[in-house]
């Protein structure tokens, strides 16, 4: 394989042309932020360990990540999935979806009394 083949991302597992087809895609789908990804490029075996397996390669590429925000937040939004999102598995991120919306519940029925009491 030619070295120019490879990509340039973190893994740097997958030929170039893969890779970049594979990014150009999720950027169309997903926003263009993964263009900017930690993981663009690396092996996606990575962030979908198998079970019982340890997500602990993923977690430290994701916590170097300038777009791990977005990527959990996509996770959150189109979710559920499964593997490594925004540094969190798919068990963290659900506690953290139902912690937000304990959250939001708790904020609106705050606001539902308070404008009670203004009323």
């Amino acid at each position: 394989m030619n070295p120019d083949d490879k990509s340039s991302g973190p893994g740097e597992c997958m030929p170039r042309p893969l890779a970049t087809a594979i990014l150009s895609t999720a950027s169309t789908v997903m926003g263009d932020w993964v263009r900017q990804a930690a993981c663009a490029g690396a092996n996606p075996e990575t962030f979908f360990p198998a079970s019982g397996e340890r997500d602990a390669t993923a977690k430290a590429m994701c916590a170097s990540c300038l777009v791990r925000t977005e990527c959990l937040e996509y996770s959150l939004r189109t979710g559920p999935h499964w593997g490594v999102w925004g540094g969190l598995n798919e068990a963290e991120r659900g506690t953290l979806a139902r912690r937000r919306k304990r959250e939001r519940q708790r904020s609106r029925a705050a606001s539902a009394t308070a404008a009670g009491d203004v009323a």
